[in-house]
């Protein structure tokens, strides 16, 4: 399903705790035993390119983060979950989150 909503997402790593708000994104969520949020603009979004940063810092540093993600429009994503990226698709400009737990 397409959405143009705002996303905060809160990042925990370790005792490390940021929070990122984005606006106006155009992002597609489909939601099954794993999230899969895609880009859905014609320009990179920053939404995206955040969560590839944070998971390549996470990738040289052995430390994974957790992600809470809050959207403000009604979507898929439950925002009482953390989740962790399990997959990024750096050609479809997409990131598969699975829940912590699962």
């Amino acid at each position: 399903m397409k959405f143009k909503t705002d996303i905060t997402i809160i990042i925990e790593n370790g005792d490390t705790k940021t929070e990122h708000t984005f606006e106006n994104e155009e992002i597609s969520i489909t939601r099954a035993t794993k999230l899969w949020i895609e880009n859905d603009s014609s320009i990179e979004s920053e939404f995206i390119e955040t969560i590839k940063l944070c998971h390549s810092t996470d990738k040289r540093t052995g430390k994974m983060s957790n992600y809470i993600i809050k959207t403000s429009e009604i979507t898929p994503v439950q925002e009482f979950r953390k989740y962790y990226v399990s997959k990024i698709d750096e050609v479809n400009q997409a990131i598969t989150f699975e829940w912590i737990g699962y």
